[in-house]
């Protein structure tokens, strides 16, 4: 039977919120879906190489320090450009946003968003192109050249797990090896092996991608297909599925062949990348730490306040690991799946959300509140002036280059 949607649109800045009703022939469940734009990114969304990126290029190409240092001003020259863009771009957003709060018009932002990405899009593609050419051509002698393919690899690889949705799916193993900075004789026994994981990892992933293009896709402000929808989330659910296994395969082969005294730097490693959101440092515990290198506090002070890190730090390990887990299990369910639509990602899940998902971020949430206001009593009013301002919140530059678009239908009568 064909379903009914009843739509209505209220758009903010950078924000796309729909709220309707699904009926089916069945039982109605609540459809949600969160939708994420990733405009400003390389040529196919996969972000501006860092620095970091062209070090390990550069390692890979085995380049000289002449060589590093010409490769190093032709990234400044590709960041140059590439942040332009997106100046640009966000110019453009800001003026969008005036006019809808001068007009009350906000169908403006559905209206000329897509061009602006696509804009965007040609210009920072066209940036990336002009730098691997030219970082290429910094290249000489046959070693270096035969060695060329693997940075195309490496760069295929970053992009493709920053499209990842699934815990796991988006990590690098070989990243996290590169962190751990082993010395020479460990970090020889994991090259054969690394090289193995990544040429399978860069097969899996144009694998994935070229099953989620051939998915149906919905386009946002067109009519909600959900059948398309579904079809599309079950389709990149299934390729990252098997990237998430994957990695999970390799990552135990990887780990055997560690010292002892490191595997458990690397499980950790791993397991950050697996659950970033989980994991990042919070607001409150930057807030703690600022709070310690005020030179102002009193030895009263100081012991309440490391007491408070302490016990935190103890809460929110436990707080975490059942956060992740919780995440873990509502993506072994299968009711939930992203894909990408419209220059962005879009997240899905049917029915209600988990309990022990909502339950496992709420600790964590109440645990982050009820230290901060611990924290905040501790301190003068003085003190507290020089805690930090903003941990974490983003202007209208960071939301252009990454704009987070909540879609809600619910099951209506």
């Amino acid at each position: 039977m064909k379903k009914g949607l009843g739509v209505g649109v209220i758009v903010a800045v950078g924000v796309f919120s729909v709220v309707g009703a699904v009926t089916t022939a069945g039982a109605a469940q609540p459809l949600r879906m969160e939708m994420t734009r990733q405009s400003g990114g390389g040529g196919d969304g996969g972000g501006v190489v860092t620095k970091r990126s062209l070090v390990r290029y550069c390692d890979m190409l085995g380049y000289d320090a002449d060589q590093r240092a010409t490769a190093t001003t032709i990234h400044e020259g590709y960041v140059a450009q590439h942040q332009e863009a997106r100046k640009a771009f966000g110019q453009a957003v800001r003026d969008m946003q005036r006019s809808s709060e001068d007009t009350g018009d906000h169908g403006v932002f559905m209206e000329r968003m897509p061009a602006l990405e696509r804009e965007l899009t040609k210009k920072t593609a066209a940036a990336e192109r002009q730098f691997f050419d030219d970082l290429h051509a910094v290249a000489s002698g046959a070693d270096q050249e035969n060695a060329w393919p693997r940075v195309e690899r490496a760069r295929r690889i970053e992009v493709g797990l920053r499209r990842g949705s699934l815990s796991g799916e988006s990590v690098d193993l070989a990243d996290v090896v590169a962190d751990l900075a082993l010395p020479p004789e460990p970090g020889a026994a994991l090259t054969t092996p690394l090289e193995e994981y990544q040429t399978e990892l860069d097969r899996q992933i144009q694998a994935r991608d070229k099953s989620a293009a051939e998915a149906p896709e919905w386009t946002p402000g067109q009519p909600l297909d959900l059948e398309a929808i579904r079809a599309a989330s079950a389709t990149a659910r299934d390729g990252g599925m098997k990237v998430k296994e994957l990695n999970e395969r390799h990552a135990k082969r990887i780990e055997g062949l560690l010292p002892a005294d490191r595997q458990a730097e690397f499980r950790e490693g791993v397991r950050k990348r697996a659950f970033p959101r989980v994991y990042k440092q919070p607001g409150v515990s930057r807030e703690t730490d600022a709070a310690l290198a005020m030179g102002d506090l009193t030895p009263a002070q100081r012991a309440e306040i490391e007491e408070i890190r302490g016990q935190y730090v103890r809460e929110a390990a436990l707080a975490n690991d059942a956060w992740a887990a919780a995440i873990e299990e509502a993506e072994k369910s299968g009711q939930s799946g992203a894909f990408s639509a419209g220059g962005g990602r879009v997240t899905l899940a049917m029915g209600d959300e988990p309990k022990t998902l909502v339950d496992s971020r709420t600790t964590r949430r109440e645990l982050d509140e009820r230290t901060r206001e611990r924290l905040l009593r501790s301190l003068t009013d003085a003190q507290r002036q020089k805690l930090p301002k903003d941990m974490g919140g983003g202007g209208v530059g960071e939301a252009a280059a990454g704009v987070s678009s909540e879609l809600i239908i619910r099951s209506g009568g």
